[in-house]
């Protein structure tokens, strides 16, 4: 899934806002998942601040035997992994 950072997602450091990078995280999820499944818990490690107008990349890759959802948030013009989440479903 494709994303522009915006202004509005910065915080007052001028860095876009934690909250945002679960939003994009859980975004990447597919319908299709959401149908079957239920969210419980998510486990985040935030890896490089994001700035505004930046290009970013969210993608996840769902594990249906384990019930859970490996997501990555990455910025497209250097590759650096923004942020790196997991997520429990039942």
């Amino acid at each position: 899934m494709a994303i522009i950072s915006r202004q509005s997602d910065l915080d007052l450091n001028g860095h876009v806002n934690n909250v945002h990078f679960v939003e994009w995280g859980m975004e990447s999820v597919p319908r299709s998942w959401h149908e079957t499944h239920f969210f419980c818990e998510m486990d985040i490690t935030f890896r490089h601040e994001c700035l505004s107008n930046e290009d970013i990349t969210s993608s996840c890759v769902p594990d249906e035997a384990k019930s859970s959802v490996l997501h990555v948030v990455k910025r497209d013009i250097d590759g650096v992994e923004l942020a790196r989440m997991h997520s429990i479903w039942r």
